[in-house]
């Protein structure tokens, strides 16, 4: 699987992306609410040192809660991909491990958005709990799919997350088959582009590949909004995940899918290098799951320790 828009276009693509990026950056935002974040960035955040790669992603995902960015976006992001959902709700923030993806950007885009409601998401409770304290929040969820404070069944319910989580694991196993599958390994294997598809009445899971070999390939999920139901008295317009790159397909399609029925933003941290595959044989948050708004990776860890 490849792992990021560099290895999907040619050299000058990618800078025209990142180009653009920051020119709808800049355009979609008052500049004097950057410079107001920075300057509360850097007297709320005693230890941290701000620095110019982080507080340019901070710009990025502060400007990208804003309708004249989610416009910009929808347009820019039809050039560079026609086999993965487009969407302008989320931004995908990729980073090792201390290297400011919560202390430094996601505490801005708090700061910047102090009166709207949010909702924090971990991996785990003890996860969940941290970037909510971090944020200074009181509540948090987990995306573990078994845990009673999973965010899914604050947002569908219980009943309706449970025939979901079920429906996925039985179309990931048909699609897991595929990979073993002599039919269509040859069409692969031809160059030609190939989608196979299963259905349920919620969702459509397709495996694809786009018959480049240095293309996309892998598992992408299609909601069936007209039969699936959010809970009508949520409306928090932010959400933030930590450790983002454990989730599942449908975890983030649905995510996405709130975020654009409540005109909110969902920003996931992660460290790309860490995505892997879930229980059902799905690859998790990877350029197949979702083309969203993604920041350059912060490379170089911060914390006390590794300096």
């Amino acid at each position: 699987m490849v792992r990021s828009i560099d290895s999907t276009t040619s050299s000058d693509d990618t800078l025209a992306y990142d180009k653009a990026l920051y020119l709808l950056t800049v355009l979609s935002d008052n500049p004097s609410n950057y410079y107001r974040s920075v300057i509360s960035s850097i007297k709320k955040n005693e230890g941290i040192a701000p620095l110019t790669v982080q507080l340019n992603i901070s710009r990025l995902a502060e400007a990208a809660h804003t309708k004249i960015y989610k416009a910009g976006f929808k347009q820019l992001a039809k050039k560079f991909n026609k086999y993965v959902t487009v969407t302008p709700n989320v931004v995908h923030i990729d980073g090792v491990a201390g290297a400011g993806k919560t202390e430094v950007v996601l505490k801005d885009v708090r700061q910047r958005y102090s009166d709207e409601e949010v909702i924090c998401v971990g991996p785990t409770v003890s996860q969940s709990i941290k970037l909510a304290k971090s944020l200074n929040e009181v509540t948090s969820y987990t995306f573990d799919p078994s845990d009673k404070n999973n965010i899914f069944k604050l947002l569908l319910g219980t009943q309706q997350w449970n025939t979901l989580n079920s429906e996925l694991e039985r179309l990931g196993r048909e699609v897991d088959k595929l990979n073993t599958d002599k039919d269509y390994q040859e069409k692969v294997d031809s160059g030609e582009p190939v989608e196979v598809a299963f259905d349920c009445d919620y969702f459509r899971l397709i495996k694809f590949n786009d018959g480049d070999p240095k293309g996309l390939y892998g598992v992408r999920v299609e909601l069936k909004l007209d039969k699936i139901e959010f809970l009508p008295e949520l409306d928090q317009k932010l959400i933030f995940v930590d450790e983002a790159a454990h989730m599942n397909p449908l975890q983030i399609a649905l995510l996405d899918a709130y975020a654009e029925k409540v005109g909110g933003t969902v920003y996931l941290a992660s460290d790309s290098a860490q995505s892997g595959y879930n229980q059902y044989g799905l690859e998790n948050l990877g350029p197949t799951s979702i083309f969203a708004t993604r920041s350059g990776k912060l490379k170089e860890s911060l914390r006390t320790a590794n300096i």
